[in-house]
């Protein structure tokens, strides 16, 4: 028996397709017991307690590299345990290899017990434009006086880091699949992700019959 109405959302996508900002918002509108959830967020809470993992996380960044996996799986492992099983999140960024799924649902709580449901939401966007997408989010930032992220202003690097979503994706929804059932819906991130995601959060009670409607 679920404990919830409501699903966790896991959002995938390129860089630069809008992950973070329609995850917050999502989460912000579902319920008040969901909780947004993304690896970058993970990165920045253990570097407030750990300086020489901020160090290592500052590196990769300004590389355009992921953390490796034996330092940022223990820290997410604590970080869940902040969340209660049966509270839903919408999640960005926390499955970026299949060994990271086969981490998270053999060893997290949260995910090992089940006890709700999960959709994924897979936002549509070209490796160009996804290029494109990472230097205007560079250019808004320094406009707008915030210090841009270390990679967008750097093409190869954006390029790269395109690559290696493009390249693990597939294999990250192939080892979900192998520790639970999950709809999946997919939006074009030029059109439909805001207008997507508010439908879902607003017909949230009656999720299924929406999420059947989308995925056909």
């Amino acid at each position: 028996m679920l404990k919830t109405a409501h699903p966790s959302y896991v959002i995938f996508g390129a860089p630069g397709s809008g992950k973070t900002t329609h995850g917050r918002m999502l989460a912000s509108l579902l319920n008040p017991s969901s909780h947004f959830v993304d690896m970058s967020r993970v990165c920045k809470v253990a570097s407030a307690f750990d300086t020489s993992f901020g160090n290592l996380f500052a590196e990769c960044s300004s590389k355009g590299e992921l953390v490796p996996d034996e330092e940022i799986l223990p820290r997410f492992e604590r970080y869940m345990q902040s969340i209660n099983k049966d509270e839903p999140i919408v999640a960005s960024g926390i499955f970026r290899m299949a060994a990271q799924v086969h981490f998270a649902f053999q060893k997290v709580e949260y995910f090992m017990e089940g006890l709700i449901p999960f959709v994924v939401a897979k936002i549509k966007l070209t490796a160009d434009d996804a290029v494109l997408r990472q230097r205007k989010r560079a250019e808004e930032d320094i406009a707008a006086g915030r210090t841009p992220r270390p990679t967008d202003l750097d093409e190869v690097k954006n390029r790269r880091r395109v690559e290696i979503y493009e390249a693990e994706v597939e294999g990250v929804l192939t080892a979900f699949r192998q520790y639970c059932d999950f709809k999946v819906i997919e939006v074009d991130s030029k059109e439909t992700v805001q207008e997507t995601f508010i439908s879902l959060a607003t017909s949230a009670g009656h999720h299924n019959d929406l999420h059947l409607k989308l995925i056909a």
